[in-house]
């Protein structure tokens, strides 16, 4: 069966994008890639900058894996797709910490919340869409 094109009027298009944009549940603190030296071996040292302010955001579990923190008995989803306002500014490198979920206060601790992202920011007409994956304790810089 062959799909048929919907034709979405500009005015359409500009409400369901506002309407996307108001539909930010959650919050991430960006951490920010950068380079900040090279090393003996001319290879560039590498950490992350946390933003000071928190970004809105929708985070969406893809199924798949889970990992349970003991200490504060919360199940942490390892995989992910986060969608930000139009606008936001990251770069495929970056790194994000999920900070609330539907406006509770996540009460791990940060290095146990701290994603990937998997691919290139895609801009949709919902917003930036990137898919995500949880890091472990070892590859979460200090």
């Amino acid at each position: 069966m062959a799909s048929v094109p919907i034709h979405i009027r500009p005015l359409d298009r500009l409400v369901m994008r506002d309407t996307a944009q108001m539909i930010l549940p959650d919050t991430v603190v960006l951490l920010r890639y950068r380079e900040t030296a090279t090393n003996a071996h001319g290879f560039p040292v590498v950490d992350w900058a946390a933003d000071l302010l928190a970004t809105r955001c929708s985070f969406t579990p893809s199924g798949g894996q889970r990992e349970k923190d003991d200490q504060a008995g919360q199940v942490l989803l390892a995989q992910g797709r986060v969608r930000f306002a139009h606008g936001t500014l990251i770069d495929h490198r970056d790194r994000l910490r999920l900070v609330t979920r539907f406006g509770v206060v996540l009460t791990h601790d940060a290095i146990h919340r701290t994603y990937e992202l998997t691919e290139r920011p895609l801009t949709t007409e919902s917003g930036v869409v990137m898919d995500v994956r949880l890091l472990t304790n070892s590859q979460v810089a200090p």
